[in-house]
């Protein structure tokens, strides 16, 4: 079982270290399990507001951490469909990797 004690401080790291907000964060890691996903699939599951989502995806999507595959709008009022970039599963397995670290070293403190 992983311990999770610093889940915290590691993701305040990353986004420190990336210069992205915690919710921002908390998109990647949805992001990272969807294949495509639209802008109300996070804001179901995401524990945050939907101005703060609708704020995030847009913060993403300019640091080019998501990418749109298709427009919405229109007629028809289509919804956009979003996909996590190679940038932003790079920021989730960092993520991964310094849990399994801190992990690992809680083991010799």
């Amino acid at each position: 079982m992983m311990n999770l004690k610093f889940l915290r401080k590691d993701m305040k790291d990353i986004c420190s270290e990336y210069n992205m907000k915690f919710g921002d964060l908390f998109i990647l890691l949805y992001a990272n399990h969807e294949e495509v996903f639209t802008t109300n699939k996070v804001i179901k599951e995401v524990p945050f507001g939907c101005e703060t989502v609708s704020r995030g995806m847009r913060r993403l999507k300019a640091m080019s951490f998501i990418s749109l595959i298709k427009g919405g709008g229109g007629k028809n009022k289509t919804k956009a469909l979003y996909s996590i970039s190679g940038k932003g599963k790079t920021i989730v397995q960092h993520l991964y990797l310094r849990l399994k670290r801190s992990e690992h070293l809680t083991h010799y403190l």
